[in-house]
């Protein structure tokens, strides 16, 4: 399927993270990045030893220059050249830095920092780091972060570190190229104000961008990509692993690719007030993978998804899901496609929407759910799109599953959904209302398939469908048009 959206530019340009393929950085966000005093000129780490030939170990004179600006804050400028470093086995890390400053380098592809190859050790451990764990009014950008996985054959692989690790308050990470990390790429656990933008984050043994936990909010993530992040890797108890990892409150994503990440993007809210709110943009994302996941959501808040895209022709798993959640749900102009899995899967108490989505499914079984809703309270799915390539009547698909299907909690009458102007194609049962919701209206829709009333108190009317059961007690079933008929 052709990709449309962000473009399929976007997708030909994940690969090479050089700055002469990537669209120049915006302006730092105001108040954010204004570190250092415009009187002072950058501190160049050339002038305190380093070489950035590829060979020498560049640790000790590149920590020597961010040393030297510790209390006065400014900015460390790092020129071309390939900068090999060893790990502080003291510190267990690579380079620490410090508030009130700016890092930078002269683009991504020509300022690399790069572990050297015998760099091996068993616990968490970072590239880069702040110091004393809380940071403020730090920018990073423009150059490379390399975790030389390849160099390094026997290191042990590490869920957390390897990348940058940085908790603080108004940072700003921009124009960066990270890859080849044995862990995470970007890992917060404690922010207060975090702008991530034009970053690439590729073949990480861990997450691409992990900023889960309570302490973290007001985040924006802007223009970038993930790929291949913490592929083949499966969810484990609370652990999840892709290339977009968030919890917190006040989270925005805006414009991202995932390519052939383990899972798009995971996202839990935290607390139930406006301030809550996860809303993702324009996030896009594709695998090949029979294992790959899309959007999961969980925990409580308020998330919206809109104008997002989990394109999984082969998997099994879901491109949507929600399960567990409590709060509010929006998915508006989204779009799913996979193979033999359910393509939005929500099990929810709260308030859903669902608006102008679409689900293609490629089923080769009996699965062919394109939405299957559990909502505990209010929901409504309208003017959105369910298409099932493979569906046939031939005696392998399940009688009740169908395309769009709305059920309840265990205890019935906790459910108010409307079922509206949507347009359901392939398969034997289009639309299926279980006994447990105990107030529906269908209406409006066009149906290849049957409509299924199993509860009572349904309005069904003014459809278009093969056929209407009515297995419930007091449903109002009228007007609707049978194209045989």
């Amino acid at each position: 399927m052709a990709f449309t959206g962000i473009g399929a530019a976007g997708f030909a340009a994940v690969g090479t993270g050089r700055a002469d393929t990537e669209p120049a950085s915006p302006e730092p966000a105001v108040g954010a990045t204004r570190t250092h005093r415009s009187s002072e000129a950058p501190v160049n780490v050339r002038e305190f030893g380093a070489m950035g030939d590829g060979v020498a170990d560049d640790r000790t004179a590149i920590q020597a220059a961010i040393d030297s600006i510790r209390d006065a804050g400014g900015t460390v400028f790092i020129p071309r050249g390939v900068y090999r470093l060893s790990l502080d086995r003291e510190a267990e890390l690579g380079l620490k830095f410090y508030s009130n400053m700016q890092i930078i380098g002269a683009g991504r592809g020509n300022t690399v920092l790069k572990w050297q190859d015998d760099v091996t050790t068993a616990s968490q451990h970072y590239l880069l780091a702040g110091a004393g764990g809380f940071v403020e009014n730090v920018t990073i950008a423009d150059f490379e972060i390399d975790g030389n996985k390849q160099g390094r054959g026997n290191a042990t692989f590490q869920i957390r570190g390897e990348g940058i690790e940085i908790d603080g308050k108004n940072i700003v990470i921009r124009n960066m190229y990270i890859h080849d990390v044995l862990g995470e790429g970007i890992d917060c656990d404690v922010a207060d104000g975090l702008f991530i933008s034009h970053v690439i984050v590729e073949n990480t043994g861990g997450n691409g961008i992990h900023c889960s936990d309570a302490r973290v909010r007001h985040v924006m993530i802007s223009n970038c990509i993930t790929r291949n992040c913490a592929h083949g890797r499966r969810h484990s108890g609370n652990r999840r692993y892709g290339g977009l990892v968030l919890r917190g409150s006040d989270i925005y994503v805006d414009q991202h690719i995932s390519v052939d990440d383990a899972q798009i993007a995971s996202i839990e809210g935290q607390g139930r007030g406006e301030s809550s709110m996860i809303a993702l943009s324009g996030v896009a994302g594709r695998s090949e993978s029979m294992d790959a996941e899309g959007f999961r959501v969980g925990m409580q808040g308020r998330v919206v998804l809109s104008h997002c895209r989990s394109m999984l022709p082969n998997s099994n798993r879901n491109a949507y899901r929600a399960n567990g959640f409590d709060g509010s749900l929006h998915l508006q102009h989204c779009f799913a496609e996979n193979g033999d899995g359910v393509a939005y899967e929500i099990a929810m108490k709260g308030a859903l929407s669902i608006e102008s989505c679409e689900a293609v499914a490629h089923s080769g079984g009996n699965r062919t759910h394109g939405y299957r809703l559990e909502v505990e309270g209010r929901g409504v799915i309208r003017n959105s799109t369910s298409l099932d390539s493979n569906a046939a009547d031939d005696g392998s698909l399940t009688q009740d599953a169908a395309a769009i299907e709305v059920d309840g909690p265990a205890q019935p009458g906790r459910t108010d959904f409307v079922i509206t102007g949507n347009r359901v194609a392939g398969g034997i049962n289009s639309v299926r209302v279980s006994d447990r919701v105990g107030k529906g209206f269908v209406h409006g829709n066009i149906c290849d398939g049957r409509i299924l009333l199993d509860g009572s108190g349904i309005t069904c009317v003014s459809n278009v469908t093969a056929r209407v059961i009515d297995n419930g007690s007091n449903n109002t079933v009228e007007s609707n048009y049978q194209p045989s008929d």
